[in-house]
């Protein structure tokens, strides 16, 4: 008998074992977990922090007040560049930095946007018309042309002692600067186009704010103008309504000779009126 015990103790013990993993309860909350947490980290989206999100709202600079406003549209260019057909490469040069983004401007080249077949003269003067602003390139060559010169005398003539005449001095010395414009400050190329450039924006800029303003400014004058012409014609007694409706109401209300005799009794006899 003893010499079957141990085999007795081996067969029970793997009747429990098996016992115990057929009737074991599953963890099915450490599996559930484990799941859920594995699904999470697979749908999950990065959250950027506060300071990520506001760096890329402003890598963008805001659109200035002035290139939206009304005044700004009462012209068709914003900058018309003045300057010699040899110096086209650096014209376009300047008008692709301001007509890119941020700066946004409308520029006029003459050679670029010139109608075929138009006289040159036409041209110039009303693309000098249609410009809030001229840039003046003036280089040795813009300093020999003629047509160069009409364009400046052009300037001059349209708003003379104004800031809407911008010179910028390329290639040349201020001994090279012309005597009609020696009651205006000019941008000096030469030393740094670049920030050359970012200044005539600047001016651009400003004089659009300040065209802003004054439009604002007038028409809220006008407004109240109109306020106070509208309220003292309202009580004026000359205004051709008020007249006729008086003189109706004034006709209305006579008595006629009919009315007067019928309704004013005759005396009796005895009385004294």
């Amino acid at each position: 008998m003893d010499r079957w015990l141990p085999w007795i103790h081996r067969i029970n013990g793997s009747q429990t074992d098996w016992f115990r993993r057929k009737f074991k309860r599953p963890d099915t909350d450490a599996s559930y977990s484990s799941s859920a947490g594995l699904q999470g980290e697979s749908n999950s989206v990065p959250v950027l922090p506060p300071s990520s999100a506001v760096s890329s709202a402003t890598c963008c600079p805001p659109r200035p007040r002035a290139l939206s406003s009304a005044a700004r549209w009462t012209r068709a260019f914003d900058v018309c560049v003045c300057h010699s057909a040899d110096d086209s490469p650096d014209a376009r040069h300047l008008a692709s930095y301001l007509e890119s983004a941020p700066c946004g401007l409308r520029c006029f080249l003459p050679l670029r946007d010139s109608l075929p077949g138009t006289a040159v003269p036409t041209e110039l003067c009303e693309a000098v018309q249609a410009s809030h602003c001229w840039v003046l390139l003036i280089t040795p060559l813009f300093l020999s042309d003629p047509w160069c010169r009409y364009q400046m005398n052009q300037a001059l003539t349209e708003a003379p002692i104004s800031n809407r005449i911008i010179p910028l001095l390329l290639r040349a010395t201020r001994s090279d600067y012309p005597p009609e414009l020696r009651f205006y400050y000019y941008i000096d190329l030469n030393r740094e186009a670049k920030q050359g450039y970012e200044r005539l924006y600047k001016t651009v800029l400003n004089y659009l704010e300040e065209i802003s303003k004054n439009t604002a400014m007038d028409d809220h004058v006008s407004y109240r103008t109109n306020q106070g012409d509208h309220a003292s014609s309202g009580h004026s007694l000359t205004d051709p309504w008020i007249s006729g409706t008086l003189n109706s109401s004034m006709h209305l209300t006579t008595p006629s000779r009919s009315t007067t005799e019928c309704e004013i009794p005759e005396p009796e006899q005895g009385h004294m009126l």
